[in-house]
């Protein structure tokens, strides 16, 4: 393995970004979803990295909206011999629609995490990710509980 389970799952693009990826780059899936707002889901597939930095990139569509999550990963603390708990990074969301927020993710395990906007506002973000859409849906409700 490289790395850890969670460096695969947060190195990813969608489809939107990726366009060559075939169905078994697919890794994990990501849930996200503005308050009071249907949750949006797309598939993470694993990009090549370039000269070990790592960055997040997530196409997010609902009806018209698009949106592109994207963020950095920190590759020193990502290791064997340290636990994926408990590692977060910035991240930011921008969508068509003139919404823009800063994000922060966390690592629940090395088989997800969630996010959610710095901000107070009523345009909060919230998303979770994991190896399957059932655990990104619950770490979509962890994100919005930790609020």
């Amino acid at each position: 393995m490289l790395k850890n389970v969670m460096t695969t799952a947060l190195i990813c693009s969608s489809s939107l970004i990726v366009t060559a990826c075939s169905t078994e780059d697919i890794r994990g899936v990501l849930v996200g979803s503005f308050v009071d707002e249907e949750p949006m889901v797309t598939s993470i597939v694993i990009p090549a990295s370039r000269g070990g930095e790592y960055h997040m990139h997530f196409g997010l569509l609902q009806d018209k909206r698009v949106c592109l999550l994207s963020g950095d990963i920190p590759t020193a603390p990502l290791s064997f011999f340290q636990p994926c708990e408990g590692l977060s990074g910035p991240a930011k969301i921008s969508c068509n629609d003139g919404r823009s927020l800063n994000l922060r993710w966390f690592l629940t395990s090395c088989q997800g995490g969630y996010g959610r906007s710095d901000e107070r506002a009523d345009s909060r973000f919230f998303f979770g990710f994991g190896d399957s859409e059932e655990r990104a849906r619950d770490q979509l409700d962890k994100a919005r509980q930790a609020d």
